[in-house]
């Protein structure tokens, strides 16, 4: 297909012209240019126009299409992480979650972008890690620095693929610990869930999480209990203050249940999960 028609159909879908009929857009951009293997195709080569932007000027569109060819999208979306563009890097990492990697991928590229000057694109480089590398170990320090990045997203991010490693992840434990006090709640939110998917390899983060079922946000307080319930008997000094929380009928009801139910795996009554 000439690169002018693959130009075309991302122009049309840019500006919502009346090219396409149906809801999803995309779906139709991609027939549109020959079906998901030959449009992954005819993407990268428009991709590969970023010295000429007067004609590839929407390459985050094509970006964000790669991510609808499936395995085929890979390839063309780590070369579209150099493009000059911080919303195209931004696109093509969220596009990665779609495509996936294969195992023996070189992640070079994507830890790379933990580093960006833009910050949307540290946070979605984070983010992504853990949808496309959760088995990777060799992830762990760069994801665990990234949880003291000046940007809040970042931080979240990191959390959230820290915790999708699980116990690959235990050596984050002291800084996702630091982090269970984030003056961002969605940190906060994000630091303890991911503590709980350690369960008792994260005893240590005991009394900050028995700190945080006082907190305002109500899904932190129902977090940190959840997660103290994971860890299990060795969370049991934080017995006390579950038991007040499940019995503080100011709570909603969401935080009481966490709270009583986590005071029975510590206990013993369930076992943690």
């Amino acid at each position: 297909m000439p690169v002018w028609r693959t130009c075309r159909v991302i122009d049309y879908l840019a500006s919502g012209r009346d090219l396409f009929s149906g809801r999803d857009r995309e779906a139709e951009a991609i027939e549109k240019l020959g079906g998901a293997d030959r449009a992954a195709h005819c993407l990268e080569l428009y991709l590969r126009l970023k010295s000429l932007p007067s004609v590839a000027k929407r390459r985050d569109i094509a970006a964000s299409l790669l991510g609808r060819c499936g395995a085929e999208g890979a390839r063309p979306l780590l070369f579209a992480l150099g493009d000059p563009d911080g919303v195209a890097r931004e696109k093509a990492l969220e596009a990665l979650q779609r495509t996936g990697l294969p195992t023996s991928t070189d992640l070079s590229l994507i830890l790379r972008m933990l580093g960006d000057g833009v910050e949307r694109v540290r946070a979605q480089a984070a983010y992504t890690l853990g949808q496309v590398a959760a088995t990777r170990p060799e992830i762990v320090p760069a994801l665990t620095n990234a949880l003291g990045d000046e940007y809040w997203d970042v931080r979240c991010g990191a959390a959230l693929s820290l915790g999708k490693m699980g116990l690959t992840a235990r050596a984050a434990i002291p800084q996702l610990t630091v982090r269970v006090g984030d003056r961002f709640p969605d940190v906060r939110i994000a630091a303890a869930w991911a503590l709980g998917e350690m369960g008792p390899e994260a005893r240590a983060a005991v009394p900050a999480l028995t700190i945080a079922l006082g907190d305002i946000p109500t899904e932190l307080r129902v977090g940190a209990a959840s997660t103290l319930g994971k860890i299990g008997p060795a969370a049991r000094e934080a017995g006390p203050a579950l038991a007040r929380l499940s019995e503080d009928q100011s709570q909603k009801e969401g935080v009481r249940t966490a709270a009583a139910e986590a005071l029975k795996k510590i206990r013993g009554e369930e076992p943690p999960k």
